[in-house]
């Protein structure tokens, strides 16, 4: 894979239009409560969510959608015709 991997992150108010343009579940784990002084944090929380691959071509348009499981030549093949 030659070209880099983008990913989508932001606060879950920013990211929960895409998520339902784009049909994906979403659950959030916090993870475990950690008390550093009169500071309370959360470590190891997760986003867990629904395995998609959209393939979207340089004018922002969904060329190609692929639910599990993908067969990597013809993902390969919707790369190599949108780029």
């Amino acid at each position: 894979w030659t070209q880099p991997w983008r990913w989508l992150m932001g606060t879950r108010g920013t990211l929960a239009p895409v998520w339902r343009a784009y049909h994906i579940g979403v659950r959030l784990r916090h993870g475990q409560a950690v008390q550093t002084g009169k500071t309370t944090i959360r470590v190891g929380g997760d986003v867990v969510h629904t395995i998609a691959l959209y393939v979207i071509d340089p004018e922002g348009q969904e060329r190609y959608g692929y639910l599990p499981p993908f067969r990597p030549a013809a993902v390969a093949a919707a790369v190599r015709s949108v780029s």
